[in-house]
């Protein structure tokens, strides 16, 4: 049953699939919100959700900025079908598409804004995706992703931003949300989330 769970939270398939893309939207909200605050919209910018899942960040940014256009990318399509769903009212300033973060579906310097949630974690080469989010990125663009970064995964972190910065970016910072700004330390380890990162750059 876990080996099931873990591989829809990976790629959502079928009706299991369905219930976990509708927890998605619901789960990923509150800090969604938050990272928004932390780094705030900008009205009229272009923004890619990558790993967009359900759609609900979607929803959220197209709410926030009537003026922006927000496409999302997910190579499961479960997620693609329900994203489109729940932004068809959107349809006129939102695209979405089912494609790979290893190889994003969208031409060079196209958006002003690059996010994504609880998605890097999946990425089979993390430095490879966010080598892909800066080719699509404009110049001056920046990106905000949150995920579970620990060590096992990502090794010595100061040594991944290295190579992000290597990779072309002009700033790349690592925020630790489990320090007061999100969650308190007691309440990531109560929520599994004791190594919930920030990563912010730009091109």
């Amino acid at each position: 049953m876990l080996k099931k769970f873990l591989s829809n939270c990976k790629k959502p398939t079928r009706k299991f699939g369905k219930m976990i893309v509708s927890a998605m939207n619901k789960g990923h909200a509150p800090l969604a919100l938050w990272a928004f605050e932390v780094c705030p919209l900008k009205d009229g910018e272009s923004v890619l959700d990558v790993g967009c899942g359900g759609g609900g960040n979607l929803v959220r940014i197209l709410e926030r900025c009537p003026k922006s256009r927000a496409d999302g990318v997910d190579y499961s399509e479960e997620s693609v079908a329900c994203s489109r769903k729940v932004t068809r009212k959107y349809a006129d300033r939102c695209s979405i598409l089912c494609g790979d973060a290893m190889r994003l579906p969208y031409r060079e310097e196209t958006y002003d804004r690059a996010v994504s949630f609880e998605s890097i974690y999946f990425w089979p080469d993390p430095v490879r995706g966010l080598k892909e989010i800066y080719r699509v990125l404009k110049k001056g663009g920046t990106f905000a992703i949150h995920d579970i970064m620990s060590p096992k995964g990502y090794g010595d972190m100061r040594a991944f931003v290295k190579k992000l910065k290597e990779c072309g970016y002009e700033k790349v910072e690592l925020v630790d949300t489990t320090d007061g700004l999100f969650l308190t330390r007691k309440e990531s380890r109560a929520y599994m989330l004791a190594h919930s990162k920030l990563l912010v750059g730009k091109k």
